[in-house]
């Protein structure tokens, strides 16, 4: 028989076990659904950019072509790898702006975008596209016709209860064009 020390540690044991499995599991979760997002992104993005590509060109806009044609292949490249993989987040920042450079061409409204991490930073790891998601939905959702469209991201290093983590500052604001 087990003394009950014994027993409790058996029980101690089980439920660190158990908790493993659940958080593992959750994990597994998340992982699923962040790769489904992904799937979804990628046609969107391509037909949004044959569309913008194709009034350019009915515009005679041959040079916005050119440069949203050099954007599109450096974003295709990137998105066409593996999604659900941890990137630098210097590289998700460079991929960021290169996203915006194409809305900026594609788009009938003035998009003005800062990106911003604390120095130091652009080797954490931090999920492919998590940035781009929050500049896509402010250009999808927020424009106004006449206005211009202004969207801050900051993102800094925190501590909190000894774990690190990094907040994002998000803004987006529409204003009178000038």
């Amino acid at each position: 028989l087990l003394s009950r020390r014994q027993r409790q540690m058996c029980i101690r044991d089980r439920i660190k076990e158990l908790r493993i499995r659940f958080y593992e599991e959750e994990l597994q979760k998340q992982q699923y659904r962040l790769q489904y997002y992904q799937l979804q992104l990628k046609p969107h993005f391509y037909l949004n950019s044959l569309k913008s590509l194709y009034g350019l060109a009915q515009n005679g806009k041959n040079e916005e072509i050119q440069k949203m044609l050099l954007s599109l292949s450096e974003q295709f490249q990137y998105i066409a790898y593996d999604l659900t993989a941890m990137i630098p987040l210097g590289e998700e920042l460079t991929h960021t702006q290169n996203y915006v450079n194409i809305q900026k061409i594609g788009k009938g409204f003035p998009i003005h975008v800062t990106l911003s991490a604390e120095s130091g930073l652009s080797q954490v790891e931090v999920p492919s596209l998590i940035l781009q998601t929050f500049v896509e939905n402010s250009i999808k959702y927020a424009p106004v016709y006449g206005r211009t469209l202004r969207i801050s991201i900051a993102i800094r290093l925190e501590d909190l209860d000894g774990e690190s983590y990094l907040p994002v500052s998000y803004t987006h604001l529409t204003l009178p064009t000038t």
